[in-house]
């Protein structure tokens, strides 16, 4: 993580809900690169990064690892170390450039090892950066699809037989059940192998569909035909524009 895992008690609910045992990594000596709204510090994203992979690098170490990282360089009301306290400082574009070239040289340190890797990246949720008719930018209470319909990246880091493959983009309606699936095609048949006799293609395809539903602790927002449907808080169900 990024962070100190305190803040909803976030760590605690990893380790009740999702079975987490592993404590995480120490990531003393990390670069602080913004504070978060309630004042604790958000650590740089290649600093932590690249202090792991180096890590595992080193002697020891299990022939296979899972990384799990939490990152919240971009949680709504950040604010950049050394910058003013003005609006400026606390403005999605700057630190989502900076995550994304953090997480593109983390990536790079990975292919220049020619170790066989798979980097996959899911957003918790959309930021409202804009704004929409019912809620003001920022605000997040109702989870509508333009804050819950969020992008997936799988990537597959390391020499192949096929060499570089085109990104494949995948546009149909999925969920954790797409990506669960076409990580147990990977575990089946593992594409850096020489004999790999799946291509990308075959990976992607027929992923399983999954109709818009999205749910906090008192809005239901869901998908009907051409249409979303809103209930809060036990209501009835009312008409959602796109």
């Amino acid at each position: 993580m990024n962070h100190d895992g305190r803040f909803g008690n976030f760590f605690s609910d990893l380790s009740r809900f999702a079975g987490v045992s592993a404590r995480p990594d120490s990531n003393e000596g990390a670069t602080v690169s913004q504070r978060s709204f309630e004042g604790s510090p958000v650590l740089d994203d290649y600093s932590v990064l690249s202090r792991w992979w180096q890590q595992r690098l080193g002697e020891g170490r299990a022939q296979r690892e899972v990384l799990y990282y939490n990152t919240i360089s971009l949680h709504d009301g950040n604010q950049l170390v050394g910058a003013p306290s003005s609006p400026e400082s606390f403005r999605f574009a700057p630190r989502a450039k900076k995550l994304f070239a953090d997480l593109g040289h983390f990536m790079a340190d990975i292919r220049a090892s020619h170790r066989h890797a798979i980097v996959v990246l899911v957003a918790e949720h959309g930021a409202a950066v804009g704004g929409e008719p019912h809620q003001m930018p920022g605000l997040r209470e109702i989870p509508s699809p333009a804050i819950t319909r969020v992008p997936v990246a799988v990537a597959f880091i390391g020499d192949t037989p096929r060499g570089e493959v085109a990104p494949r983009i995948v546009d149909s309606r999925t969920s954790f059940l797409a990506l669960a699936t076409l990580l147990s095609r990977v575990t089946a048949n593992n594409p850096f192998d020489e004999g790999a006799s799946i291509p990308v293609e075959d990976l992607v395809a027929d992923l399983p569909t999954t109709r818009s539903v999205a749910e906090n602790a008192g809005t239901v927002v869901m998908e009907s035909g051409s249409t979303y449907f809103v209930r809060r808080f036990g209501d009835s169900w009312k008409s959602w524009g796109r």
